[in-house]
């Protein structure tokens, strides 16, 4: 344990020894008993007579005066007490105290007769001399130089010294490098990788918990964790974290990093554990886990200027770009790809891509007609690109020239292609044109492949939507229910996928616990629909109410309910959207909320489903008694006229016969029929014209 030295530790000795030097330079030659003298402030000089000049200051003396050197008997010199003097210059001598010696000062002299010198106290062996001078004997300049040097360097060389010892002895030793040390002999058993486990922090940040065994050889060696494209990526990693291998059996905890050190999202498929030699680098032992993460564009640009890239860099992050889709990135992928038609504008790779940015930033006839002409420019180098065949025919379906992307997309499967969009987009024309097997079928496809972790995984999420939807519209629910479990299986990273599922079981499942556990985990996760989530969950606590075994419980329940979904007609309109949340609507009611109750906007829970367009929520809250003849709003328009400018034919109807006014006054004694007339709404305009005057 190292001694806590104050005022005499390392850094007091240093001073002493610096000190030491300067006093011991200033020090006539042994032997020689030369007489000091201090001087008083003011200049001061030595006359050619050899009488010692001193220029008082201006207080003391108007003009120099000449003084003659005088001897006199010293006197016994007075004691100082050692607690005054300065630390870094207290020394043990006889009696325990020394008047301090103070820096030497030359003045100027004649250097080839003598030599003065100048200290704070005279001291001579039998006299002190008064006045302001001291001279020494003469002493050839030579003599006096050699001296001196050979002090200088007995001191340096005490000096260098102290300082090693110093350094070598009293400092901590530096660690030996690990690769010089010796290897300890190795345990018993082999080296393993055990157990991998990946784990998401509060943050959203990946990590990954190791459990291995390392017995030691090769030593010294260290764990490497990274995640890959899947597990024929054997190329070098870019990016990763590693620790030190520590003999036995260990568990770790690591962050993961992004695969690419690039600002567009990408996807990776296995987490891969790694050991390897520190000294050669050689892989001696590899784990994969397969878990998928779908890593996030960042929000600044990382790695080299675009300038700098080769045309599969910048292609593969212009993909990306377009992929995410936002403002930012959609400008990005233009710069990337002009870029790439700098260098090979025969790169017809890029054509699709062109033409996806060309839609995605101008979408409608114009954007449309704009991507055809790229995609027609590119088949014009190779009439074979298979992914140029697939994107014209999804023009050709929005363009409503169904023949033309029917045979587009035959073409494409002809020449051979693993773009899964061949089978979303071809499920799509399908779906246009009412025809649900053959669309389902189509979606099937798209999935029957699993994951790619690039950018055709876009082409699975929308195939897993579409189909779900059709499930669920034919009330095919345990279908539907199976697609979400895979969903959520296959894409754990989506932290959206839950919430789709709690609100599917929500609407046409009666398990409220289920529909907390997923709605919270999208919660906790980040999911970007917070307020949605929000009423899921509220909503499911009012299911939970309802079915309370004690009033304790109920009020519990309830409480929790209004935090996350306070009562209202948002309330009600949410539960009318299927018919088992439908009757929580009975017991709200019946518990003292009107079914017309209205918010800030004067909007009623009809009113909201009217502009949602669901006709079914309409038909629920119409049977549980809402007013179809309701006026809404500041305005106070009729609520039919909601219905009319979302040009919804469906609720018109629903609403006229039901009770809702064709005649009812509008603005200015406008009617409702001709507002429709007026925005080109014929057949709502037709319907309310025969109802006038009658209700249907």
């Amino acid at each position: 344990m190292a001694t806590v030295r104050s005022c005499a530790g390392w850094g007091g000795l240093l001073q002493r020894v610096l000190l030491l030097i300067l006093l011991l330079r200033a020090r006539p030659a042994p032997g020689a008993e030369t007489p000091r003298l201090v001087l008083p402030e003011g200049r001061d000089w030595l006359e050619p007579s050899g009488q010692l000049v001193l220029r008082l200051p201006p207080g003391l003396a108007a003009a120099p005066t000449s003084l003659p050197i005088s001897r006199h008997p010293r006197p016994p010199p007075a004691p100082v007490p050692a607690s005054a003097i300065p630390c870094p210059l207290r020394h043990s001598r006889a009696g325990g105290n020394l008047a301090p010696p103070n820096p030497i000062q030359n003045i100027p002299h004649d250097a080839g007769s003598s030599i003065l010198q100048s200290v704070t106290q005279v001291e001579h062996p039998d006299s002190i001399i008064t006045g302001a001078m001291t001279l020494r004997d003469k002493i050839p300049a030579q003599e006096a130089t050699s001296m001196h040097q050979h002090r200088t360097v007995l001191l340096m060389a005490l000096l260098l010294g102290l300082l090693g010892y110093y350094f070598f002895q009293v400092q901590p030793a530096y660690p030996v490098r690990l690769a010089a040390q010796k290897a300890p002999p190795p345990l018993e058993g082999e080296n393993e990788i055990r157990a991998i486990r990946v784990f998401r922090a509060e943050n959203g940040d990946y990590g990954a918990q190791v459990e291995y065994h390392y017995r030691g050889e090769p030593w010294p060696a260290l764990m490497r964790i990274y995640p890959v494209l899947d597990r024929n990526e054997n190329a070098e990693p870019a990016n990763y974290s590693s620790t030190l291998l520590s003999r036995g059996v260990h568990q770790v905890d690591e962050s993961l990093v992004r695969a690419y050190i690039s600002q567009p999202a990408h996807s990776t498929h296995i987490v891969r554990v790694e050991m390897l030699s520190t000294k050669d680098k050689k892989v001696f032992l590899r784990k994969d886990l397969e878990y998928p993460i779908d890593w996030p564009r960042l929000p600044y640009a990382v790695g080299k200027a675009d300038s700098e890239k080769d045309i599969p860099t910048l292609y593969r992050e212009a993909v990306a770009e377009i992929d995410f889709s936002s403002r930012e990135s959609l400008k990005n992928a233009r710069s990337k790809l002009e870029r790439i038609a700098e260098k090979d504008p025969r790169f017809v790779p890029a054509y699709p891509e062109m033409a996806r940015y060309q839609m995605k930033t101008n979408w409608g006839p114009e954007g449309l007609r704009q991507g055809e002409q790229t995609l027609k420019a590119g088949l014009a180098i190779d009439p074979e690109h298979a992914n140029s065949h697939v994107l014209i025919g999804y023009v050709y379906a929005h363009q409503g020239r169904y023949a033309e992307a029917r045979a587009a997309f035959a073409r494409a499967r002809e020449i051979g292609t693993d773009n899964l969009w061949l089978w979303a987009n071809w499920g799509e024309l399908h779906l246009m044109q009412g025809q649900l097997p053959q669309a389902i079928a189509m979606y099937e496809k798209a999935l029957a492949t699993g994951r790619t972790y690039d950018t055709y995984d876009r082409a699975r999420k929308d195939a897993y939507r579409h189909l779900i939807d059709i499930h669920r519209l034919a009330k095919a629910y345990d279908k539907a229910d199976a697609l979400h479990r895979k969903r959520i299986e296959e894409y754990p990273s989506e932290n959206c996928y839950p919430y789709r599922y709690a609100d599917f079981l929500l609407r046409y499942r009666n398990d409220a616990d289920q529909v907390l556990t997923h709605a919270k985990r999208a919660l906790n996760t980040g999911c970007a629909y917070q307020a949605q989530i929000r009423k899921v969950i509220g909503s499911a606590y009012y299911a939970k109410w309802q079915s309370a075994e004690s009033p304790e419980q109920a009020d519990a329940y309830r409480a929790q309910a209004r935090l996350h979904f306070p009562e209202g007609p948002v309330l009600l309109y949410w539960l009318a959207r299927s018919d088992r949340t439908a009757t929580l609507i009975d017991a709200l009611v019946a518990d003292g909320i009107s079914i017309d109750v209205t918010d800030n906007t004067g909007l009623t829970a009809l009113a909201h489903a009217v502009h949602e367009q669901d006709t079914e929520a309409m038909q629920r809250l119409i049977e549980r008694g809402a007013d179809p003849a309701a006026r809404i709003g500041k305005q106070k328009i009729p609520l039919l006229a909601l219905a009319v400018l979302s040009n919804d034919l469906a609720a018109v109807e629903l609403l006229l016969k039901n009770g809702a006014d064709a005649d009812a006054p509008v603005y200015g004694g406008a009617t409702l029929a001709g507002m429709a007339e007026g925005m080109g709404y014929s057949d709502i305009a037709e319907l309310l014209k025969n109802a006038a005057g009658k209700r249907i």
